[in-house]
């Protein structure tokens, strides 16, 4: 404390201090504190003292160690979902700019890219992605509109559902989900109701 007196009065500057421990004995009592000081001139203009505000900020601390904890729980969450996720901003030239994106969406990433760029688009983590597509993305981004669409990737030869939304303007959110198995399900029972029709009619007997 000494050394911060003297340095607000010596260089006539203010000083905010680090964040210190109390205990009070009378009542076992602990927090913390912080504390400014501020140079105080006399009539003159010169320094005849230095001002010392103490403010006790136990509770900010508290609070912050807490939104620590959550902010840390959610990126938890966030970095283990077993769905791709990415979140993003619309900025210069209208691309989307990828902010923060999970695991499973960073094996996406790989797919299409040697190596993940500093500078991030959708455009460039799904290159198989057509300009319609990223037009419609755009427009969530500035409307607040969610949209549903479907895409196939060849990097890594998946189909996926795609929901995108925008939580405030000018950001997109966008949630994938793999759809191959549904797609090559489906594909396989066309096939088989086509190959049907076709035995059915090729029989010049009529079938009762």
């Amino acid at each position: 404390i000494d050394k911060l007196l003297i340095q607000s009065m010596n260089n006539d500057e203010r000083v905010v201090s680090p964040v210190h421990q109390f205990v009070v004995p009378a009542n076992n009592k602990s927090g913390w504190v912080r504390s400014v000081f501020v140079p105080n001139y006399d009539s003159n203009g010169e320094i005849n003292g230095v001002i010392a505000v103490v403010s006790d900020v136990t509770d900010l601390l508290q609070k912050e160690n807490a939104l620590q904890s959550q902010s840390k729980f959610l990126q938890s969450l966030f970095d283990n979902m077993n769905t791709p996720f990415c979140y993003g901003e619309l900025g210069i030239g209208n691309e989307i700019k990828i902010i923060q994106y999970n695991r499973e969406f960073k094996n996406i990433i790989k797919a299409s890219n040697r190596f993940i760029p500093e500078h991030l688009t959708i455009a460039i983590a799904l290159p198989c992605l057509t300009d319609p597509q990223l037009q419609d993305l755009m427009a969530v981004a500035l409307s607040g509109e969610s949209i549903l669409f479907e895409f196939f990737s060849t990097q890594s030869n998946k189909f996926y559902s795609a929901k995108a939304y925008s939580p405030e303007l000018n950001k997109i959110a966008l949630l994938l989900d793999d759809i191959s198995e549904q797609k090559r399900a489906t594909a396989q029972i066309l096939e088989t109701e086509a190959n049907f029709r076709k035995l059915f009619e090729a029989i010049p007997i009529p079938l009762f």
